[in-house]
């Protein structure tokens, strides 16, 4: 090689590709490479980085472009992300506003009991008299801003879109800080038109929150300077504490986080290294702990957080699961009858009154030796997890974001999907692993966790959301690294590129489960019959039960009207539908009770309460009526 060919490459090796050097100098590409290997070993220079095609050095300098921006430029930035993904929110609370599902409803479902239980704690019940049944952050955020505004639910979800908005503006400093500024303005542009999390952020439930606080704990991560003080790793550890009391996944990434951080700071002092690990455990265990107290003041149990954890992971470990939520129906799906129907169950096998942990154990146990009995069926359970984890189909929570866009015109346009982010992400964090560096690493170690904790419950868009904003990191890094192929016209790099997005589009497209609308219906109905709409209550309940003949739940519902009018023959007849679905269905008997009584058969009345009481024999107001 020439002298005036080295000195070219050495002076533009930060710039320019070596396909696009080897153009210029005529020469082939090999002979650019091996002299750039001797020349970094010789002069001490990072190695070279192998891989794609076309890779080298310069564009690693592009994708981790460290800049020193004007502060007022990165405020506006951040502003104007937010002020974005706020308008888009914005829009999309007015016009959920006058839906009938706007306002909490229904004791099942998740949102009404964290907004009866904040309405509670801004009651002033802010210590309670039980062990938290539920993860107790959100309630506790939900409750001051009731305290402070009043209930109101248009302000206290515009509250939370805001703070969804800002989480934008977080995942875009995320981006600058590991990459450059244009990955971080593409992955707050994809979360900020994420239909997913426009979508959950309009009811009450914690994901939004959880999110906040996840940015934070990463961003934190990332400011250390030499190892950080163990002051800093200390508040780091305390909003991981509140981390945890939103969701349960950043506790597998504080395990995690401390392997990181060994190798992070491999360089540091060894006892310097263990007091920031004690910090940051102090930080959490702080939080935790604190908690941990109040639920034995309030309950006398030792409850860490929740009570429901072991339901809860029964409802993805059982023998019926699909890897979703699945609960048996003698359980029942929603909140409150699941709860009572968990305590009731398991004190009639155990023989004995239990404790809301001995509760949560005993589930535990039962989704463990479904593990040890079924292994073939549980490894076929697992694999199923991980598949509908990174599938592109929506995985329902509260109700069918499919079902809301009748509510909704704008969940009806071409927003960010999983199925968008999925892909990018994928090949980006496949991109990036080559590189191999602390703060990517990071980022892999908290889609891991949440990965993880997923599988080892069940799956659901809002569980998985919680992955998303750092999936959207990866997929921006995707994108950028595309952009910059086809700048420097590395054609076949470009087109692997593109042949990869495809087959994986192609793959997580495949609809593994089938969601139907009928508890969406079903629901509707239970709202309409409270306006009195009591024509279109029997609609949605009969259009459920035509969607989904084995679902109980409408039966119930459309009986308790019939009964309610005095049609009593059509509420038995609806009653005995739930009940040939699910026979351990305690209310169904009690309620067909009383229709039998109102038509004078009083013999099969007897006979239901009866039953009822053996299934739960804590019924004082049933029992009466027997004696």
């Amino acid at each position: 090689m020439k002298p005036e060919h080295k000195k070219y490459i050495l002076e533009n090796v930060s710039t320019k590709s070596v396909s696009q050097m080897a153009r210029e100098l005529g020469i082939k590409e090999r002979k650019i490479r091996k002299f750039l290997e001797r020349e970094n070993i010789k002069s001490g220079r990072p190695a070279m980085v192998k891989g794609a095609p076309g890779e080298d050095t310069g564009l690693e300098k592009k994708i981790f472009q460290k800049k020193t921006y004007p502060k007022l430029a990165e405020i506006l930035i951040f502003s104007a992300i937010v002020a974005i993904a706020f308008l888009i929110r914005w829009i999309y609370l007015e016009q959920i506003k006058t839906n009938p599902f706007f306002v909490p409803f229904y004791h099942g479902l998740d949102d009404y009991l964290y907004d009866s239980w904040a309405q509670s704690i801004a009651a002033g019940n802010v210590i309670g008299k039980e062990v938290f049944y539920g993860l107790p952050l959100y309630p506790y955020f939900l409750g001051f801003v009731y305290f402070l505004f009043g209930y109101n639910v248009f302000t206290a979800k515009a509250i939370q879109f805001f703070i969804g908005s800002v989480n934008c503006g977080l995942v875009y400093l995320i981006g600058r800080k590991i990459f450059n500024r244009p990955i971080g303005i593409i992955a707050a542009l994809a979360l900020a038109a994420f239909s997913t999390d426009i979508y959950l952020e309009g009811f009450f439930v914690s994901s939004f929150l959880a999110i906040f606080l996840n940015c934070v704990i990463i961003l934190l991560i990332l400011s250390m300077k030499e190892g950080g003080s163990p002051a800093k790793w200390l508040i780091t550890g305390v909003v991981v504490g509140l981390s945890a009391l939103a969701n349960g996944s950043v506790l597998i990434f504080l395990v995690l986080l401390i392997f990181w951080i060994y190798s992070a700071f491999k360089g540091m002092n060894k006892g310097r290294l263990a007091s920031r690990v004690a910090a940051l455990l102090a930080g959490a265990v702080l939080v935790v702990s604190a908690v941990t107290v109040r639920n034995y003041a309030a309950g006398k149990d030792f409850v860490p957080i929740t009570a429901h954890a072991g339901i809860t992971f029964y409802a993805g470990n059982n023998p019926l699961s699909d890897g979703s939520f699945y609960l048996p129906r003698s359980v029942g799906t929603s909140v409150i009858d699941s709860k009572k129907n968990t305590r009731v169950i398991a004190e009639r096998v155990s023989g004995k009154a239990l404790k809301p942990s001995e509760v949560s154990r005993f589930w535990f146990g039962q989704g463990t030796a479904f593990m040890t009995k079924e292994p073939v069926k549980f490894l076929r359970l697992t694999v199923n997890k991980v598949l509908l984890f990174w599938n592109a189909h929506e995985i329902p929570d509260i109700l069918p974001m499919a079902f809301f866009e009748r509510y909704a015109p704008l969940l009806k346009l071409p927003l960010v999907s999983f199925a968008a982010v999925c892909p990018f992400a994928l090949v980006g964090m496949f991109i990036c692993f080559r590189y191999r560096r602390p703060d990517i690493i990071l980022l892999y170690i908290f889609i891991g966790s949440v990965f993880l904790s997923t599988v080892i419950y069940f799956v659901n868009s809002r569980y998985r959301l919680m992955a998303v904003p750092f999936l959207a990191v990866f997929s921006a890094a995707a994108i950028y690294w595309l952009y910059l192929k086809i700048m420097d016209r590395q054609w076949r790099a470009a087109g692997w590129f593109l042949a990869a997005i495809i087959v994986l589009f192609a793959l997580t497209n495949v609809r593994i489960l089938r969601f139907g609308t009928e508890q969406a219906h079903n629901n509707l109905g239970i709202i309409l019959k409270r306006q009195g709409l009591y024509d279109e209550a029997i609609a949605e309940y009969k259009k459920a039960i035509e969607l989904r003949p084995d679902y109980d739940s409408p039966y119930f519902n459309l009986g308790l009207l019939y009964l309610e009018q005095g049609h009593y023959e059509e509420a038995a007849d609806c009653f005995n539908g739930a009940l040939r679905i699910n026979p351990d269905f305690v209310k169904a008997h009690n309620r067909i009770g009383d229709a039998y009584m109102k038509m004078g058969r009083g013999e099969e009345a007897m006979f239901h309460w009866e039953r009822s009481l053996e299934l739960d024999p804590d019924q004082p107001d049933i029992r009466r009526l027997i004696e």
